[in-house]
């Protein structure tokens, strides 16, 4: 799809995106022609999501990222800015609920 999408020539950094809406916003843009930067903690699933996305013709570059470590986040927009001569799109993805409260069901006092 480079070339024809809504997102032909921007650049997108997304973060979370070995696995469920992370890797579904990835493909979905790479279709729309975003070069992009892929981020996630799970470097196997990532290689995967990379590889579908360059599937697409279009650039794409991932790094090992957990986001909660300011220095690997650094060394990922390090990473994006020398691959690539602006960014455009930032989809803070990453992240998994523990034992989320139920808001529905609790009751404030």
């Amino acid at each position: 799809m480079a070339g024809n999408g809504l997102l032909n020539q921007k650049v997108a950094i997304i973060t979370g995106a070995s696995s469920g809406i992370g890797k579904a916003t990835a493909l979905r843009f790479a279709r729309e022609g975003a070069a992009l930067v892929l981020a996630d903690r799970n470097e196997d699933a990532l290689a995967e999501v990379t590889r579908l996305a360059s599937a697409e013709e279009v650039k794409a570059v991932m790094k090992k990222t957990d986001v909660s470590n300011e220095a690997e986040v650094k060394e990922l927009i390090e990473m994006a800015l020398a691959a690539f001569p602006d960014v455009h799109i930032l989809c803070n993805n990453a992240g998994i609920t523990g034992n989320s409260m139920n808001l529905c069901c609790y009751t404030f006092l």
